[in-house]
């Protein structure tokens, strides 16, 4: 049996249901289906039970699903209505208590289900994976690393087109390329390219905006690779940095790097956010830093531990969390260095060896 679904159905066991059903989409992809059941396709719906693992697809997958479902996984053509479909086989398998994600189905689905399953208790099965999720594997760990490895090379690749007079998006198009001929699926994210005034906007995704001397140019991406996702910033300046430009610049490299050290089993991860953001503070920045410190990356790019002042999680072997403290002054820049860190028993390791020293353009 897959240890996954081994895993999952102790969870099950203690939340106390006889199964869980999750629900992909165009719409809404969720990653939960594809680290249950294998299949990467945009929609369909897995069925959990003690005893069974079925994944439903509608016309357009089933030679997909056969071919990269795991072994114990029954695959099967969905039926319209949709709806009817699955009360249909909620009911044949006698299911008495059904776990939904809440916070990802639609309120009209979680409705039908409800009217329609009468005699069945449906309960939250929020965080059930992502609990799992949290701690990668050997070959999860690598997977992100050559992510990592993709995304780098491809920042470093495109450093040759950064110049003054070239515009965030025509650079923004060059890291994108370069990124999928190494083989990345997609980016990350929006990827941002914001220089200038614009630097200061946290998520400054590209725009029309040419390059100027003497601005700070603020990178912010990843890829998805093997389904697994990477996340880097890096700061630019064109031309020669001012004294300004050089204090911030080295206020948020210290930071980073003071946080680095919190990247341990058994540290709280907000104090690790704590350290980076005294350090910003104590430097005159109290009110720049508007973010938190990291967040957790695997099969999406943001997910769990949290790094923050508010979060309770623990860092622990295993996990992968990004380390990207920052400082942002409204209407002239801002500065923001990121890597994604894996946590060690030895503490935390970068999985991509991107230098940190400011680059002159």
């Amino acid at each position: 049996m897959d240890t996954r679904i081994h895993d999952f159905r102790e969870a099950m066991k203690d939340r106390g249901i006889d199964a869980a059903l999750f629900v992909s989409t165009e719409t809404r992809i969720n990653k939960n289906v594809f680290y249950l059941s294998g299949f990467t396709g945009e929609d369909g719906y897995l069925l959990v039970t003690r005893d069974s693992v079925q994944l439903f697809v509608d016309g357009r997958y089933p030679e997909q699903a056969h071919e990269e479902a795991k072994k114990g996984v029954d695959v099967a053509l969905v039926e319209y209505p949709i709806s009817d479909f699955l009360v249909k086989m909620i009911q044949d398998g006698c299911i008495q208590s059904l776990g939904l994600e809440e916070s990802i189905l639609s309120h009209s689905f979680y409705k039908i289900m409800s009217e329609k399953l009468p005699k069945t208790v449906l309960k939250s099965s929020d965080g059930m994976c992502e609990a799992m999720r949290i701690i990668k594997s050997q070959d999860e760990i690598e997977f992100i690393r050559n992510s990592c490895k993709v995304a780098c090379e491809s920042f470093t690749e495109t450093l040759g087109v950064v110049k003054e007079g070239v515009s965030e998006r025509d650079i923004c198009a060059e890291l994108e390329y370069q990124m999928k001929r190494r083989g990345a699926k997609k980016p990350s994210f929006d990827i941002i390219v914001a220089s200038g005034f614009r630097a200061a906007m946290a998520h400054g995704v590209a725009s029309d905006k040419k390059l100027k001397a003497g601005e700070f140019v603020v990178f912010d991406w990843g890829c998805f690779v093997n389904n697994y996702a990477s996340d880097f910033t890096r700061t630019l300046i064109v031309g020669e940095p001012t004294p300004k430009h050089i204090e911030i610049y080295d206020t948020v490299r210290r930071a980073q790097e003071a946080a680095m050290g919190k990247f341990k089993p058994g540290t709280k991860a907000c104090d690790a956010d704590k350290v980076a953001r005294d350090i910003i503070s104590n430097a005159g920045y109290e009110n720049n830093f508007n973010h938190s410190l990291g967040h957790g990356v695997g099969l999406d790019i943001h997910e769990r531990p949290g790094a923050s002042m508010r979060t309770e999680d623990e860092f622990k072997a295993g996990m992968i969390c990004t380390n990207e403290p920052g400082i942002y002054i409204e209407g002239w820049g801002g500065v923001r260095i990121e890597d994604t860190v894996l946590i060690s028993n030895e503490g935390g390791v970068p999985l991509a060896n991107l230098s940190k020293d400011l680059i002159i353009v």
